[in-house]
């Protein structure tokens, strides 16, 4: 098609939601320009159903940039406010600020821009001017030399650092994607959630010992490590027990051993550099439990995750998902929790033991396309405004290029400790 920005053009598509029929009809204007400053025509379009449960509830008018048709844009929508405009064309997310108000980088383990968390944060980002760009961890090389840490590269090239950086590594982030954040933190630069948090929330024992410590009711825990003591395993719970990964996401790596004969079995199965976690089982809380989202020290959102089958809710295991509200004493539950972790972001999963709940893991990065499909709340418009809250209301000096605070010290070596007018006649010379 003409690449003229003058063009009008509208698409029409279903809606996912019943709120066309209700006569309301939520419009996003992009406040940037992808090309130059002059302002440039809206185009219409309707927002499409990503399931079939709302396929006869009319339309939802959405205007956009005129230019943006040309990326075959495939918009969804999944409330009053979260519309996705979901390009086809990628170079649709390669677009550029001309002017941008922030630099925010996005840390993964990989630095495609696919996905919905991934393609959502671009797109509310963009809405507010802010520059994203998606950074891989495993792409960086970081120096530290007598002048500081000044110094880092990312495919082998200096860079630019940003305003701030919002850290989504998951729980299985290693130790040089730890060592990537503590860097870039020391550099000066704001990030979300930061190293320290991130470091406890990975490790589901260690969130553990953090929530018993302060008195917060969880699960009853028991790291385990190769060779297993099944009778040590035995005294504490009863079957079935519920054995995971000390870290890991998405439901990933969890078993439930249903008795003694599969316990053993799965003791000659393991790993033994690999410890275990044992937690106890809640049969109250089987095949559910609570996602609860927490952004800047506020709960923003809340689910219920329930499974199609077998015991794992999550929503990346097959499991279906529903809008909850929680109470004032849940809310400060979730959020004592997260404020004993250090987190900024959190996914707090929530088990019923009869009629109490229990922490069950802490998640620095969580995703949230269930909670939005599930609740119709914007998470990725909540994530870029805690952004600009951290960032203040005005564009800051760039930190790029910035050099250490303090001057580096040199110390003089000794001139016993010399060795430029000895010569060395043997090994038995140097004492250690």
């Amino acid at each position: 098609m003409d690449d003229d920005p003058s063009l009008l053009c509208s698409v029409r598509v279903a809606v996912e939601t019943p709120l066309a029929a209700e006569g309301r009809e939520p419009v996003i204007w992009f406040k940037s320009r992808p090309a130059h400053e002059a302002s440039l025509p809206i185009a219409l379009i309707h927002a499409k159903p990503s399931s079939e449960s709302y396929s006869n509830c009319g339309s939802i008018p959405v205007n956009v940039p005129a230019n943006f048709l040309a990326y075959k844009l495939r918009p969804v929508h999944c409330g009053p406010s979260v519309i996705f405009l979901n390009a086809e064309d990628p170079a649709f997310y390669q677009m550029k600020l001309v002017n941008p108000a922030l630099t925010l980088w996005v840390l993964c383990r990989d630095d495609s821009i696919s996905g919905w968390v991934k393609r959502r944060l671009w797109e509310a980002s963009f809405a507010r001017n802010i520059t994203l760009r998606i950074v891989d961890t495993g792409k960086f090389e970081l120096l530290a030399t007598k002048d500081g840490l000044e110094d880092i590269l990312y495919d082998g090239l200096k860079i630019d650092m940003p305003d701030i950086v919002l850290v989504r590594t998951g729980a299985s982030v290693d130790y040089f994607g730890l060592a990537v954040v503590r860097q870039i933190e020391k550099m000066g630069v704001t990030v979300v959630n930061g190293c320290q948090s991130i470091e406890i929330s990975r490790d589901k024992l260690q969130t553990m010992q953090v929530m018993a410590a302060h008195g917060l009711p969880i699960a009853k825990t028991l790291l385990a490590k190769f060779p297993i003591n099944l009778k040590v395993v035995e005294d504490n719970f009863v079957y079935p027990i519920i054995v995971k990964k000390s870290s890991g996401s998405q439901g990933k790596g969890i078993i439930l051993v249903k008795d003694h004969e599969h316990l053993e079995d799965l003791a000659d199965l393991l790993d033994p550099k690999e410890p275990l976690i044992f937690q106890e089982f809640l049969s109250h809380s089987k095949g559910r439990d609570l996602r609860v989202l927490v952004v800047g020290g506020r709960v923003v959102t809340c689910m219920m995750r329930v499974a199609n089958k077998g015991f794992k809710a999550n929503v990346h295991q097959g499991g279906s998902v529903r809008p909850v509200t929680i109470s004032p004493q849940v809310e400060w539950l979730v959020l004592e929790a997260t404020r004993l972790t250090g987190l900024d972001i959190a996914g707090v999963d929530l088990l019923i033991d009869k009629d109490t709940y229990k922490i069950c893991e802490i998640n620095s990065s969580p995703g949230f396309e269930g909670l939005e499909k599930a609740t119709g709340f914007d998470v990725a418009s909540a994530t870029l405004a805690y952004i600009n809250l951290r960032m203040g209301l005005y564009r800051i000096p760039r930190r790029r290029n910035a050099k250490p605070s303090q001057t580096s010290l040199e110390v003089e070596v000794e001139h016993h400790h010399r060795t430029e007018n000895k010569t060395l006649s043997s090994s038995s010379e140097i004492n250690l």
